[in-house]
């Protein structure tokens, strides 16, 4: 076992497994009616793994049951004695992606060799590099208490300046470290490696859930496991390529959150705590319960517009010199925050750390109606389980990232305002726009003249630190500006460096690198202007 140097801010060490001597491993790939060649991409590099070939199997686990692919890999079989193919025929409620694996699992206990010791699982469009199991696999070998190792998800198909922000830099770059820290880290999808022994004790992988991973990590914690973050680049797939499957795909990750929450009791009953500690269990509490925050940011981006069209103030005070104290008090919270935002940045740059509450502002209505529908509401009142589909598989017929290929605007308008629900957020801005002007006018004509009188009216209004209504509209320009602006991306193939012999794709270095951002008009540009907003009206209670 060999150990590679670390970077600045990594937890876990860098690991390698050097030699023959290897645990076995069943390389899983999932895959439900995706583009063929997307799937077989995958396929065929996790069949050049830099990793004894008689130590490890890789699976096709198809869930679409397609002739084409199965015709595909029984060929490809006769030429790598390590590739098999199953597809399971589905009965009542199938389980989504845990049941296909759970299904898989069956199908490996019962080949000749028998099962492996490790389980790894990738997803149909992530294209492993080629170190990926000899950088997994010593972590389980140093430690054997620990039940699962997960890397993050890196992509090759993400546009210039992220405007969906797909890439989720601050959540691998940040919240997986510190739930690492905390000894809880997640199972993120897609080039996660198990434990089969640990698997077995918690019955396979969990139906309860649509984000199975993330519930195997939680269960396999609260029976004593332990689980690991891998911090480095080992998988690339694809961001998916339109905005109502971006919308789909977020929405059920939220969705599962919501659904691990209630089935765990969010880790309060003894029942559900099992073996986790303290710490695993505000880590895990907290996960479980942000995704009903959207509910409430919903609502108050809804009664925004309402507030301001009445003449309710944002505070209310005896007198001016209180007035001054929380005024003053507000700034320095707010100032405050933005230190802490400065720190975490230390991590995943200043943008991704912005970027991620402007992500959560404006889609917080998707998760809310989601959530509402999957948990709260009965079938009567128009509840609804939200459903897996598998993110490769939305259609995209606008195109909507293809130059060439993309529809005219008004379509683009139509299918994201009217199709996606994007028109709440052009309300949203509408109204507090209007309301706002509405606001400003009518303080003018009142306090005409009155300079003091004028500022303290519009501050216990419109202008109180630190401006919410402004950061709810910066957030909500996001589907409008995508609609209007859509980013362009290079078809795939290009994106990918191919051997011409062997097939074997893997993504080009400028399509691993970050794009670099250019300047645009969006939430980061504008929320920074709240700071030196905030610092003027701090100095200004001095002169009130």
């Amino acid at each position: 076992m060999q150990q590679i140097n670390t970077i600045f801010g990594q937890w876990r060490p860098r690991l390698r497994l050097v030699g023959e001597n290897v645990p076995t491993v069943d390389v899983i790939i999932t895959c439900c009616n995706e583009d063929i060649d997307i799937v077989l991409d995958t396929v065929r590099a996790a069949l050049r793994l830099d990793y004894p070939q008689n130590r490890y199997r890789v699976i096709v686990a198809d869930d679409g049951s397609s002739a084409e692919l199965s015709a595909v890999i029984f060929g490809m079989a006769e030429r790598f004695q390590n590739l098999y193919y199953t597809a399971r025929v589905k009965r009542g409620p199938d389980g989504y992606k845990a049941g296909n694996l759970n299904h898989t699992l069956k199908f490996l206990s019962k080949l000749p060799q028998g099962s492996a010791e490790l389980v790894a699982g990738l997803d149909a469009d992530m294209i492993p590099e080629t170190r990926w199991l000899r950088a997994m696999t010593p972590h389980l070998v140093e430690n054997p208490r620990l039940a699962v190792v997960c890397p993050p998800q890196h992509y090759y198909n993400v546009p210039l300046n992220d405007p969906l922000w797909q890439a989720q830099k601050h959540s691998y770059r940040c919240k997986a470290f510190t739930r690492d820290m905390a000894d809880s880290a997640w199972c993120t999808g897609s080039g996660w490696v198990i434990r089969r022994e640990a698997l077995i004790e918690i019955g396979g992988f969990p139906l309860a859930s649509l984000t199975e991973d993330l519930l195997t990590s939680t269960l396999l914690l609260a029976a004593g496991w332990k689980s690991g973050y891998v911090a480095e680049a080992l998988q690339y797939g694809q961001v998916p390529e339109s905005y109502h499957a971006h919308v789909k795909q977020f929405t059920r990750w939220t969705v599962g959150l919501a659904q691990i929450g209630a089935y765990m009791r969010f880790t309060i009953p003894r029942y559900r705590i099992g073996k986790l500690t303290l710490k695993q269990r505000l880590a895990c509490m907290e996960d479980q319960i942000i995704p009903f925050f959207s509910i409430i940011n919903t609502m108050n981006m809804m009664l925004m517009p309402i507030f301001l069209f009445t003449d309710l103030q944002f505070v209310y005070y005896r007198d001016l010199e209180q007035m001054k104290v929380l005024l003053r008090l507000k700034c320095l919270g707010i100032i405050f925050t933005w230190i802490n935002l400065f720190h975490t940045s230390l991590f995943s740059g200043f943008q991704a750390c912005v970027r991620e509450g402007s992500n959560e502002l404006w889609m917080a209505p998707y998760y809310a109606l989601a959530i509402t529908r999957s948990i709260f509401l009965p079938a009567w009142l128009g509840g609804k389980v939200t459903g897996f589909t598998p993110t490769g598989t939305i259609s995209n017929s606008l195109n909507e990232r293809q130059r060439s290929l993309r529809s005219p605007m008004i379509y683009r308008l139509k299918n994201i305002m009217i199709n996606c629900g994007a028109i709440f957020h052009l309300g949203l801005l509408v109204l507090c726009s209007f309301a706002i002007t509405n606001r400003v006018r009518n303080s003018l004509q009142y306090y005409s003249g009155d300079w003091q009188s004028l500022w303290i009216s519009l501050l216990t209004t419109v202008a109180w630190p630190p401006m919410q209504w402004f950061q709810q509209i910066s957030a909500c320009l996001t589907p409008l500006q995508y609609a209007i602006f859509p980013p362009d991306v290079p078809d795939r193939e290009s994106l990918l460096d191919r051997d011409g012999i062997t097939g074997v794709a893997y993504p080009t270095s400028k399509a691993k690198q970050e794009q670099s951002p250019v300047w645009e008009a969006r939430y980061v540009q504008l929320h920074c202007l709240s700071l030196p907003y905030v610092v003027c009206v701090l100095i200004s209670t001095w002169w009130i």
